[in-house]
């Protein structure tokens, strides 16, 4: 599935009842179908970023840079439920190393 669930558009008394864990399968459901660009515009993903970003205490952790930082997916399977385990802050010069040379030394 992918946009916004049908359901939406019904009557809030039509609707389904929905435990949280229901809701936010259904969440990281439309966020894996998104194309990945539009993905990394989403509040949901910023709010991951900013707590990656937080955690590595805006520094590269590779470099100790804190100067054009990525947040790097290190696997894409938890997509739209990333944990910050899944998330590695990169400067722009260690993020572009990895990508051409599939690891960082």
């Amino acid at each position: 599935m992918t946009g916004i669930p049908c359901w939406l558009n019904e009557p809030p008394e039509e609707q389904p009842q929905m435990t949280v864990e229901e809701l936010e399968a259904e969440l990281v459901e439309i966020l894996r179908g998104m194309p990945y660009e539009k993905y990394l515009e989403t509040s949901h993903w910023k709010h991951k970023r900013k707590m990656a970003l937080e955690r590595a205490r805006y520094r590269c952790q590779v470099c100790n840079s804190n100067m054009y930082l990525n947040v790097h997916h290190r696997t894409y399977e938890n997509l739209g439920n990333e944990q910050l385990e899944d998330l590695t802050v990169l400067c722009r010069d260690c993020h572009s190393l990895y990508h051409h040379q599939g690891e960082i030394i």
